[in-house]
């Protein structure tokens, strides 16, 4: 009878070859891992730059060359640090002064004028807690007042009024009546929302 199944494999050399292809296959698995951690860890270090490059290091610039605001820890990022609409700044000084940190927001505002950076919104936050919440428009125009040379107590002491809280609501302002009363007005206001701010209180 002629043999039709071929010269038959040794047992062993069946077993090397299973072994073989079962290697070949986890170096492919391996390969295929370290492709996407390299990958997700790019991801990650281009997103952190394009921050830091973006707003974190301009910011951080203006801020120390302001005595006030160079003592401030205001860390600054993009919402969800991809949503390019929306800046965030982070205030870690529970100790701020009214002035400094508003200040510091007028001094980061002219920042991103002078960069040419607009954004939908901008968030006063406090760690993961947004506080406050800025248009846009007034963002600019608090940038473009201090840069024409604007007091930047007085602009300090406006912004205020401009803020809104996480829920949409104003607790601050406007003041109208005789410039005395409403400047000891504008100023609680601001001591109170700097104070939050600074806290991360609602």
């Amino acid at each position: 009878m002629t043999d039709t199944q071929g010269p038959r494999v040794p047992r062993s050399s069946t077993l090397v070859i299973r072994s073989s292809v079962r290697a070949h296959q986890a170096s492919r698995r391996v390969r295929a891992y370290r492709r996407a951690v390299l990958g997700l860890l790019f991801l990650v270090l281009s997103v952190w730059g394009a921050n830091t490059l973006l707003v974190g290091r301009p910011i951080r610039a203006a801020l120390a060359a302001d005595a006030g605001a160079a003592r401030l820890q205001l860390r600054a990022r993009f919402q969800y640090y991809l949503d390019l609409t929306t800046l965030v700044l982070d205030l870690r000084s529970p100790d701020a002064t009214p002035e400094n940190a508003f200040v510091s927001l007028a001094l980061a505002a002219r920042a991103m004028g002078a960069a040419d950076r607009s954004f939908r919104r901008v968030v006063l936050a406090h760690g993961r807690d947004a506080v406050f919440v800025l248009s846009g428009g007034d963002f600019a125009r608090l940038g473009a007042d201090l840069a024409a040379g604007r007091n930047p107590i007085a602009l300090a002491r406006s912004v205020p009024q401009k803020l809104r809280g996480a829920a949409g609501a104003s607790g601050f302002g406007p003041w109208t009546g005789a410039l005395p009363p409403v400047l000891g007005l504008q100023a609680a206001d601001a001591a109170a929302a700097a104070g939050r701010w600074a806290s991360g209180i609602q």
